[in-house]
């Protein structure tokens, strides 16, 4: 059984139809009280590739709200790990170059191309990128941006994608991917299956349920409509449906005036008062937020949840999720902008509990209502073998009694022999007297 198995994996399920990428989440190390927020509000999450031929192995962010694959050039004046396209050998650049691209980290790029060896896959491809030599924001944190967006803002870069061109190479199965975390620091980014096409042990088709995306602002976006949101079992959206954007960039969670209004009111209010809770800005945007002394019990805090229909799905985050403690205080993860807009911005707190499933291709996000439990080696080889186990096990008892049946027909044959031998000479000679 185990030989079929690993016949199966080997033969039966492609190699090249999944791509796993490890990411670590990038912390600034020497966080104090005054640089906190500021470095929590982007959530930079990082994988390597490797690049050219000498490899060259690159830092590369991973981001929902752009589009674009691109990769930051030696030439450029950035103190980061960046390419030398001058030492691969398969590097190519044409003098087409393409300037002030919406929703992009830069405005100005050349269009190129070389050879990216995936491990995880075993494979060695030609890929087309952005080779950026102007950095012209701050929004680049690594070597270059792997962008998953669903679609470009700029129709003449549609094809300088990431995703498209794995798919395009066949390297994958489809447009789908999910962000999963492990802890806070690191996790997977997974393209190509749904996880219940990779991994059934854990994931049920069953229990998979999805929602199409809405147009919001013109446009399709990772977001979705909530139809209910709620402090405990209080209502937050008496008025309007509620949108949740998506972003896996941002660090914390940005919500809109009503929630700030509440949440200030019914919560933080008593504390600002007693002057252990206090209200801070950071940011050039001014984004408020509330930070408490540990003194403060924050498990008071009724959870914040969010459910919607399609997905008949309630997300829930309880006071371990929405704050981060710090040198003696406790931050909310929930911040609020000036401009006080009503959609909601979901980032890290949202995406460490919650593993979505996307799907640019068909438009839809998706999430498993039951995940199941991972069984050990052990067991999992148990119930793999056990029917050949039993077969092996009766079969044993049948050869047993079998031969203890034949043993003991040898047995009374032999007495009967014997006997026989016995009690024959008293007959002869009885007649011969």
């Amino acid at each position: 059984m185990l030989f079929i198995d690993f016949f199966f994996i080997i033969f039966l399920n492609p190699i090249n139809s999944l791509l796993t990428l490890n990411f670590k989440r990038n912390l600034t190390k020497d966080l104090s009280p005054d640089n906190l927020m500021d470095n929590l509000f982007k959530n930079d999450i990082y994988t390597y590739l490797d690049i050219g031929t000498p490899n060259q192995k690159i830092p590369i962010s991973i981001k929902l709200q752009t589009y674009s694959f691109y990769i930051v050039s030696s030439e450029s004046e950035i103190s980061l790990k960046t390419f030398s396209s001058k030492d691969s050998k398969t590097f190519y650049s044409s003098n087409n170059y393409i300037r002030n691209i919406m929703n992009e980290d830069f405005n100005y790029a050349f269009f190129s191309s070389d050879i990216i060896t995936l491990s995880n896959i075993n494979k060695k491809n030609n890929f087309s990128f952005f080779l950026v030599k102007n950095i012209s924001n701050n929004e680049i944190y690594e070597g270059g941006g792997i962008g998953f967006n669903i679609k470009s803002k700029s129709p003449n870069i549609e094809k300088i994608n990431f995703l498209y061109e794995l798919k395009e190479q066949k390297l994958i199965s489809s447009y789908t991917f999910t962000i999963k975390y492990k802890n806070d620091k690191e996790g997977e980014l997974i393209i190509g299956k749904k996880p219940h096409e990779y991994d059934n042990e854990r994931y049920k088709n069953d229990f998979f349920h999805y929602s199409n995306l809405p147009i919001y602002s013109y446009d399709f976006q990772w977001g979705l409509y909530f139809d209910k949101v709620q402090y405990g079992n209080i209502d937050l959206n008496k008025r309007i449906n509620q949108y949740l954007l998506f972003e896996i960039e941002l660090g914390f969670i940005i919500s809109n005036s009503e929630y700030q209004n509440f949440i200030e009111k019914n919560f933080f209010e008593k504390y600002f008062n007693e002057n252990k809770c206090f209200i801070g800005k950071f940011g050039k945007e001014g984004y408020k937020y509330f930070y408490c002394n540990e003194d403060v019990d924050i498990s008071l805090m009724k959870n914040l949840s969010f459910y919607n229909k399609d997905l008949n799905y309630t997300f829930e985050l309880n006071y371990k999720d929405l704050f981060y403690n710090f040198k003696g205080k406790n931050y909310f993860l929930v911040v609020f902008p000036w401009y006080m807009g009503l959609q909601w911005r979901m980032g890290f707190p949202f995406f460490k509990k919650y593993q979505l499933i996307f799907d640019s291709e068909n438009k839809i996000i998706g999430i498993y209502d039951r995940i199941f439990e991972k069984k050990s080696i052990f067991l999992k080889f148990w119930k793999n073998n056990l029917i050949i186990l039993l077969i092996i096990i009766i079969a044993f008892l049948i050869f047993y009694i079998i031969r203890n049946i034949k043993n003991k027909s040898r047995k009374i044959r032999a007495n009967e022999l014997n006997e026989n031998y016995e009690y024959l000479p008293e007959i002869i000679e009885n007649k011969l007297y």
